[in-house]
Order: C-alpha cells, then structure tokens, then sequence
C-alpha cells in the first residue's frame, strides 16, 4: 500500500469521465449518524471531513454521538485524495452509501471510498432500471484512472502502465473480483462500467475481516441476505434475528474505536499519514 501511494504521489492522477471541475464539494452532518459528501472529490476534502468529525459537541462530558455512515454522490475527482477519504473511513469504522433515490452516483475514484466502508451498498444498473430509482441507492460506476504527465510521450505512457499495475494490486488486496478490476482497466477514463447487482455481489457488503467476524458471531451469510423476502427480511432484523445480532455487535465492537480513533484527530493525528 505505501509504495501505491507513493507512486500515486508522484503523479498527477484524476477521473476524467464527467471531468466537470464541480465547485467545492458540500459536507453535512445531519445530525442522526449520517455524513453526506457531494461534488468531485479534490485536494483537501479529507480533511474537510476530519473537520466535520472533530466538530461535532459531546452531549455529555466527553460522550459523543458520533456519524455511523457516510452517504456518498461523487462523479470522481482526484484518486489521492480519494484514497486518503477511503483511510479515514477505515480509521472511523464508517458505512458508505451511495445518496439513494436518482439523486446520488459513485463513479471513477469514489469507488475507492466505497470499498473503505465498514459495510458499503448501492444499487446495480439492472436493479435502478427495472425498478426505478426512487427507493434505490444510487448507482456505481468504474473507468481506469488517469495519468498526465508535463509533455506526455512515451515516460508518460509507461508511468500510466505502471499506475494500473499498482491500482490493480491494490483492488486485490481490497478483494475485488478480478473480472471487475479488468472491466475497470478495459474502460478509458472518458468511458464507464455501471456494476450490475451481480457485479455488487461479488464485492460483498462488508469488510472482509469484519464480515468473517459477523459469520462467527451471527452466522450471516451474505447470499442469504441478498434474496430475502419481504417476510424474511422482517424476521431478519427482528430482536434474536441475524440482522439485529449484526447491528448490536457492530455498535458493541467498533462504536469505541470510532470514538478513540475521533479523539485521536482532535490532537492532530490522520490516518492517510501512517
């Protein structure tokens, strides 16, 4: 991971799919455990989002009611800055969802933030056109990154060969199917792959340390999940259910470490810097 970010460093490297130089992307608190983030992601935001976080006033003397999800409608931007979004939402054990209903998208570099989530969902291209948005999460979208270098030529396209090396090694390591990190390098940077609900599938809904966490404690069982009934799905969360187990086990376990790890920014620590 340190030599990807090193060598994303080095390079100039953004998505040029919409490549729409959006204003200043808006974060918001709602103050229910939700952050949302909307425009390109540019240099900066992540810090922007550690101000958010910092902000926020205990209710109580040193207890904070922290945000547990971070909705997400990003077209792309700038991949290192994406990436130091995805480290801070490792850091804080935050979900990420793509803004539901037609009105959100996660393409290009925010993909990068999806993956981060500690669970992360959106809707499949299939699921939005059958169905509609309204009710749906947004959708995700996926193109090879870019690389500009000063003059171009031929150091201009080895470096972008070797970007793409490191960025598939990387998905790996996240767990991404490979057959999606080859969509993903097969479509240029001015073209887009929309996952299918297949496709979202095949990324899981959960970290995969904190899923196989979840598979011991509640015997989740992520492709049972996924074809629910409407009936299954109320006995599911019901108290005793799998998913009320998932919920009070996740808030037992990681709500502490969101809190410490919060406390940690306030004295000047980031994560994207370790």
């Amino acid at each position: 991971m340190s030599k990807f970010k090193l060598s994303i460093a080095m390079a100039i490297c953004m998505s040029v799919f919409w490549h729409s130089a959006e204003a200043t992307s808006v974060i918001q608190d709602d103050g229910m455990g939700r952050l949302s983030f909307s425009g390109d992601i540019q240099p900066g935001d992540a810090e922007r989002i550690v101000s958010a976080l910092v902000a926020i006033k205990p209710v109580f003397k040193d207890v904070y009611i922290l945000p547990t999800a971070l909705e997400i409608n990003s077209k792309g931007g700038d991949v290192k800055e994406a990436l130091k979004i995805a480290s801070l939402v490792k850091a804080t054990f935050l979900n990420v969802h793509v803004i539901p209903d037609g009105r959100g998208v996660c393409a290009s570099s925010c993909f990068f933030v999806f993956l981060a989530g500690q669970q992360h969902d959106a809707s499949g291209v299939d699921t939005i056109a059958r169905d509609g948005a309204k009710g749906n999460l947004g959708p995700l979208g996926i193109h090879r990154p870019y690389y500009m270098a000063p003059g171009g030529g031929p150091a201009s396209a080895t470096k972008q060969e070797e970007m793409m090396r490191e960025i598939a090694t990387y998905l790996q390591s996240q767990r991404v199917a490979q057959y999606l990190i080859d969509e993903m390098m097969a479509h240029a940077s001015n073209d887009i792959y929309w996952l299918t609900s297949r496709d979202l599938k095949m990324t899981s809904s959960y970290q995969a340390g904190i899923e196989e966490e979840l598979i011991s404690k509640c015997s989740y069982d992520s492709k049972r999940e996924a074809n629910l009934t409407a009936r299954e799905f109320v006995k599911y969360h019901a108290v005793g259910g799998v998913g009320s187990c998932i919920s009070s086990y996740l808030v037992k376990t990681y709500a502490p470490l969101r809190d410490a790890a919060v406390a940690r920014m306030r004295k000047g620590w980031r994560p994207w810097k370790d």
